[in-house]
């Protein structure tokens, strides 16, 4: 008798984030329509042994290394092959079960990934199906997610493809980022997975996170092309940002998006429809076209015109070749000259905002994407606002701010300024007197009067060359000193000074007064620290044991940076030689504000064994962030090298000595890195702070200070306290880490705005962007991160508790299903870019409590202004065995016991509520129950 045939359906799939294993699906019989299918606990290979250790098999096996390719493999069923798949009648039968029929997989190609066909269209597979489909391609750049996957998921239901099949359709209409978020994405997971959840990961990724799209949508405009594709995209993209957008103010944003020679030939009262407008942009097509086309024509007569005539080269004087044109932008002598203007009265500025206020063309309308460099200058010992343009060969003053300031001199000679699209005629140039940080001068500038420039002062060339104005990486604008110094002090940037001092000149003067006032507070450099007049500190130990270490080895180029470094503090006297029994080896690590390896720290591990601690306290963050309730400006202040500030007891100088590869050194300054140097300076600078009566509106932690304050002139009044308080205490500031008068700021990992607290964005996507850990030290790492952001998180303990458990002794770590939902759980909620209401005494306290059998949790919300509750605060905790074997009553009873100690400080004085979804709680108090021993 022919032993019986069977063809068995093979997928790869993943078992975790690396590992690819092979599965058995189905299997069909020769000559029978039927094909059964494996349980889902019986499709992996430790239940097929038999079948994979055939030939056949084990050959296939080894092709499908890729995730979610397909095999159909026959099988002749032999011996023991046919007793574990058949019964003695020879119908289907895999351990004693009778399996269930399934839908045939049918792969088109066995060693890649399948498209199956429709279940509603027999004989059109998902390929040709495709086609149809009228949907453009998803880039994730400017474009709206949601209104993307309704179209798809319209266009997939029109076509009547399954919701199984969605993910692999969607990889179709994907491009660019969102291309390569769906091949990592694949990476971790499967095309079986729900669509739901690939759609909610899509949403999450791709989703609306401000107003780049609404700013893109209303500010695009026509640059070239076809005006009737502008049209249309321009229409297509305000109905993206704002679907409720109404028909006038469509066309009014699409008309005003054209040149000015198109929008002066329509008449608004003509347009009542989009119909309208697109008929009018069409018939107007030609123009734009046709001034084009007759432009390059004629210049094209002038070449050929000019080829007959024998003109001289003004930079090689020579004629050229008969019939052939000699142009004066090819002589190769041309770089070598010098740049003549035929006219003297036209001079070129380079800048697009001027260009904008002078001039129609499309080419002036383009977006500004890189951002503006502004700073401030005194004209005539006024403050102004300047704009950097190191593309414009001349400066130019806005006619405007010369009639605000009174400047009653002379505007003479109007003179023609040349650009990329025309020339425009000045009022002519006036001269004043021009303050740039340290250098004043009197210069003369153009004067130009127009409504789009809207800066005051804008700097070309000129100005830049004579003042010694330079740009670095940051943007930021320093001035060359001559000892070719870099000068912290004077770095002035619109963003760091004046972002939001916008209500008058008034204020914006007196801050700048107030900056000025004390402007030898700002260092210049790392070595310009102060010292502090009436504090010293000591270094106790708990023993009398001299330590002494060999110096650590290092490369030739970490030598040199020691060595230039070393000299600099010797020369500024934060150290000196020593002859100490004390000797600590040095190290270079990595410094993020420089790039480099250039932070020179002392291993002082071994000293800090023996030190005797300091005992001042250190604030709670969560305190400070709560005095800024109902506080709208903000500004902060970092000490320059704060340590270096505090001297050292004479005595106690040889014990922070320092061994280099060349030298022996003490510290005659507080040095980094000393167990009990940031608790000595918490103690000085909360004495300063305390002793002066700035503890209504100033806080410190450690050389980080914050002043708050509830409306402009009263923080201006609070930033002129503070800092003569540090000058006077002989502290220094580093201005590049300072920041004045701002609405939001960033303090301790947190962002303050108005009454609320997020966590800081970038520390988000350090854990957004987290990879998978493959031990338990990469999840401390990971849980160190997450513990920092708790509070944003509500039901953070059992969320976690997969986390804690592989961090339990004699555990073996398994990376399970439960860790990468907890995992992606976490991402899920810091994308969403969490916020958190300042607790307010005076408001109503609400608790609203729930409890389940992994933990229970709580949240605090309170009223707002807009009479909204907003959450406060969020409370977890874990249930322990014996508590998750009680009673649902008892549970959330627990819920809010434990949310009250938890909470008990914010609510001890003061009335509040509790909300619990649990209705038995409300006769607890009146029944006789046995005591809760929790």
């Amino acid at each position: 008798m022919t032993a019986p045939r069977a063809r068995f359906h093979f997928i790869s799939d993943c078992l975790d984030a690396k590992t690819t294993i092979v599965k058995v699906l189905t299997v069909q019989l020769e000559k029978e329509d039927t094909i059964f299918q494996f349980p889902t606990e019986y499709q992996l290979k430790e239940h097929h042994r038999k079948l994979f250790d055939t030939s056949v098999v084990r050959n296939v096996t080894k092709s499908m290394k890729t995730r979610g390719n397909f095999r159909n493999v026959w099988i002749t069923l032999i011996n023991e092959l046919k007793d574990n798949y058949l019964d003695e009648e020879g119908n289907v039968c895999f351990k004693g079960l009778y399996l269930d029929g399934a839908q045939a997989c049918v792969d088109p190609n066995p060693t890649a990934p399948y498209i199956p066909k429709s279940e509603t269209f027999e004989n059109k597979s998902l390929h040709s199906m495709v086609k149809d489909m009228i949907l453009d391609k998803f880039s994730g750049k400017n474009q709206n997610a949601k209104i993307f996957l309704e179209l798809f998921v319209q266009e997939c239901n029109r076509l009547r493809i399954g919701n199984p099949h969605f993910p692999q359709v969607l990889k179709v209409f994907l491009e660019g980022p969102a291309l390569d978020w769906f091949l990592a994405f694949l990476k971790t997971h499967t095309l079986s997975y729900p669509w739901e959840f690939w759609q909610n990961s899509f949403l999450d990724t791709f989703s609306e996170i401000g107003w780049d799209e609404i700013n893109y949508a209303y500010t695009f405009r026509y640059i070239s092309g076809p005006m009737l594709d502008y049209a249309l995209k321009k229409r297509n993209l305000l109905i993206d940002a704002d679907p409720e957008l109404t028909l006038n103010s469509q066309i009014n944003f699409i008309v005003l998006g054209l040149p000015a020679q198109i929008r002066s030939r329509l008449s608004k009262r003509d347009l009542n429809s989009i119909d309208i407008l697109m008929s009018h942009v069409r018939q107007l097509e030609g123009l734009i076209n046709n001034k084009n086309t007759s432009a390059i024509e004629h210049k094209r007569q002038l070449q050929f015109s000019n080829r007959s005539v024998s003109e001289p080269c003004p930079h090689c004087e020579k004629i050229g070749f008969p019939n052939r044109f000699h142009s004066e932008h090819l002589c190769r002598n041309r770089t070598n000259s010098k740049q003549k203007f035929k006219n003297d009265k036209i001079k070129m500025v380079n800048n697009l905002e001027v260009q904008d206020s002078i001039s129609s063309s499309d080419e002036s309308k383009k977006r500004i994407t890189t951002p503006l460099i502004k700073l401030r200058v005194l004209v005539d010992n006024c403050p102004v606002i300047a704009l950097y343009d190191s593309g414009a060969n001349i400066s130019v003053i806005n006619y405007n701010i010369l009639k605000k300031l009174n400047l009653k001199k002379n505007i003479s000679g109007a003179k023609k300024i040349n650009t990329v699209s025309g020339f425009t005629e000045t009022l002519g140039s006036i001269e004043v007197t021009l303050k740039i940080f340290n250098i004043s001068k009197n210069w003369r500038l153009f004067v130009i009067k127009s409504e789009s420039f809207q800066d005051d002062i804008l700097l070309g060339l000129d100005v830049i060359k004579e003042f010694r104005l330079c740009q670095n990486e940051n943007l930021k604008i320093t001035q060359k000193c001559e000892e070719n110094e870099n000068n912290l002090g004077n770095e002035m940037n619109i963003n760091t000074v004046i972002t939001n001092v916008n209500s008058n000149n008034k204020n914006e003067a007196s801050l700048e007064c107030i900056l000025d006032k004390h402007k030898k507070i700002f260092a210049e450099n790392k070595y310009d620290v102060g010292i502090v007049t009436d504090y010293e500190a000591t270094i106790k130990l708990t023993k009398n044991k001299y330590i002494a270490r060999k110096p650590y080895k290092c490369s030739l180029k970490d030598k040199d940076e020691i060595n230039t470094q070393v000299k600099s503090l010797l020369k500024s006297g934060i150290i000196e030689h020593s002859s100490s029994p004390y000797a600590s080896p040095v190290t270079l690590v990595f410094k993020k504000d420089e790039g480099k390896k250039s932070r020179l720290c002392i291993d002082y591990s071994e000293l800090n064994k023996i030190i005797v601690p300091e005992c001042h306290p250190f604030p709670i963050i969560d305190d400070l962030l709560l005095l800024a309730r109902d506080c709208l400006f903000f500004t902060k202040l970092d000490i320059n090298s704060a340590f270096w500030s505090v001297p050292i007891r004479e005595k106690d100088k040889q014990k922070t000595a320092f061994i280099t590869h060349n030298g022996h050194w003490q510290w005659s300054r507080l040095p980094f890195g000393l167990k009990s140097a940031s608790s000595i300076f918490q103690r000085i600078l909360s004495d300063v702070i305390s002793r002066n009566e700035l503890n209504a509106f100033a806080i410190n932690y450690i050389d980080d200070i914050l002043i708050f304050s509830q409306n402009l002139p009263e923080h201006l009044s609070h930033i002129d306290k503070t800092l003569t308080a540090i000058q006077n205490a002989g502290f220094k500031l580093n201005f590049k880490k300072c920041s004045f008068a701002k609405s939001s700021v960033v303090y301790l990992g947190h962002e303050i705005k108005g009454n609320t607290i997020s966590p800081l964005n970038d520390n988000l996507i350090a854990i957004k962007n987290y990879p998978v850990p493959q031990n338990q030290k990469n999840v401390r790492q990971l849980l160190g991160k997450i513990n920092f952001y708790l509070k944003y998180i509500p039901n953070a303990s059992i969320i976690l508790e997969p986390f804690h458990n592989l961090l339990r002794k004699n555990v073996k770590f398994e990376w399970s299903r439960k860790c990468v939902e907890s995992f992606n759980t976490i991402k899920k909620y810091l994308s969403t870019e969490p916020i958190l209401n300042i607790f307010d005494p005076n408001l109503p306290i609400y608790i609203f409590t729930d409890a389940s059998k992994e933990g229970v949790g709580a949240i605090l919300k309170q009223p707002q202004k807009d009479n909204s509750l907003k959450p406060v605060f969020f409370f977890s905790k874990k249930l322990t065995p014996s508590q998750k074997n009680k009673r649902a009553i008892f549970l959330e009873c627990l819920a809010i016991k434990e949310s009250i100690l938890y909470w008990q400080y914010y609510l001890m004085g003061h009335k509040f509520t509790i909300f619990s979804d649990h209705k038995p709680l409300e006769n607890f108090n009146i029944k006789k129950v046995r005591t809760l021993n929790y």
